[in-house]
């Protein structure tokens, strides 16, 4: 609990007020897209020359996230392969694991937060006998909104002014304007509708600009064009805000143990976004779930609880902590509540558009562990878009 304590506290102290929030970018559509690889690699030897470290993985993760006023989904898979050079012979040394998920939200109207939803998920792995599915319905309430846009908005606002393209700070109502012309699905629909879609595009986001009397020369020109692109295929942290609360049943389609029978669960989910400033923002993700057979609901229960905390550090530097809370009670005689504590913290430097260098510092420590265990990796990740 100390470890969350201190991340709400670094929270706290560290967002500050501003002329506009993200909060002020409101749309009927938002959509987000993000698709990564990584890979990290490690080897050691000692003084004699003896291997004492040869690992690494490959990883990849997908997610997708669409909501408008009628309805709303999210697609998300991450995987990762491993090898261990230094298993024990007959051992595998190579390993993966991976999941997915998709849900789909359906609101009773497109003035209302209460939504319908299903969702399936999928997990499959080395450790398992199978692929084990599951299929949850359910009702919710709440929304959440994709505000990157804004954000990219005012990164833009900042390299023109670099540039000294623009002459002075962009009044909030024609920022937002942009911020919506900068939205993906926005630019998705001039590549539909014109063959040369860049200059229709450059053209009506001139066209914005213009409005403000603070643009050189009255015009963006070649350099200003090129400073928007740059700045359209820059990778800036997804900032969301909203909420949604949920309520689901749900049946194991198929478990990932052959010897683990299929059971019905209820399930509650709270996801929240709160963005701080337009630079940092709080996530928290909490899930519980219990079996509905055989008599062990409310006796047998599974959480995880995961708030964030990021900041953008610079252009170039983001800074990630998280602290994973996960815990299990079992359907057994004088079963208690057994809790894993994990936190990490990460920096990551994007060392051009699309390639990140990342250091991740892993905490954790389970419920009966007298020491805590630390872990240091680093790794490349790629960004496919």
């Amino acid at each position: 609990m100390r470890y969350l304590l201190a991340l709400v506290v670094l929270t706290l102290v560290t967002g500050s007020a501003g002329a506009i929030s993200i909060t002020d970018y409101e749309v009927p559509v938002s959509t987000a897209t993000s698709a990564f690889g990584g890979f990290q690699y490690n080897y050691a030897s000692d003084i004699n020359g003896l291997k004492t470290a040869d690992n690494g993985n490959l990883s990849a993760s997908f997610n997708q996230f669409y909501s408008s006023l009628p309805l709303g989904y999210r697609l998300g898979f991450s995987g990762i392969l491993n090898r261990d050079g230094l298993v024990d012979p007959g051992e595998d040394e190579w390993t993966y694991s991976s999941s997915a998920f998709t849900q789909g939200n359906k609101y009773l109207s497109d003035e209302s937060n209460v939504f319908g939803l299903g969702r399936l998920d999928g997990a499959a792995g080395s450790d398992y006998d199978r692929p084990g599915f599951t299929l949850t319905l359910g009702m919710g309430y709440g929304r959440f909104i994709n505000a990157t846009p804004l954000a990219r908005a005012l990164r833009a606002q900042e390299e023109l002014s670099k540039e000294a393209i623009l002459v002075g700070d962009i009044p909030d109502n024609v920022i937002l304007d942009i911020a919506k012309m900068m939205a993906p699905e926005v630019i998705a629909r001039y590549q539909q509708e014109y063959d040369q879609w860049e200059r229709h595009y450059y053209g009506d986001l001139e066209k914005e600009f213009q409005r403000t009397g603070k643009l050189r020369d009255n015009e963006l020109g070649g350099v200003g064009a090129l400073v928007i692109r740059d700045v359209l295929d820059e990778f800036i942290s997804d900032r969301y805000y909203g909420y949604e609360l949920s309520a689901g049943i749900g049946y194991d389609l198929q478990t990932p143990y052959k010897n683990v029978d299929r059971s019905a669960f209820a399930e509650i989910n709270a996801n929240f976004a709160y963005p701080i400033d337009l630079r940092s923002q709080f996530v928290e993700f909490l899930r519980v779930k219990s079996p509905l057979t055989d008599n062990r609901f409310g006796k047998e229960v599974h959480m995880s609880f995961t708030p964030s905390y990021s900041y953008e550090i610079s252009n170039s530097l983001d800074f990630v902590t998280a602290y994973m809370l996960t815990g299990d009670k079992l359907d057994v005689d004088d079963s208690k509540w057994m809790f894993n504590h994990q936190v990490k913290v990460t920096l990551s430097y994007y060392v051009v558009n699309r390639i990140t260098f990342t250091n991740t510092l892993t905490l954790s420590k389970p419920d009966g562990a007298k020491e805590m265990a630390r872990a240091f990796s680093s790794g490349l990740t790629y960004r496919f878009r």
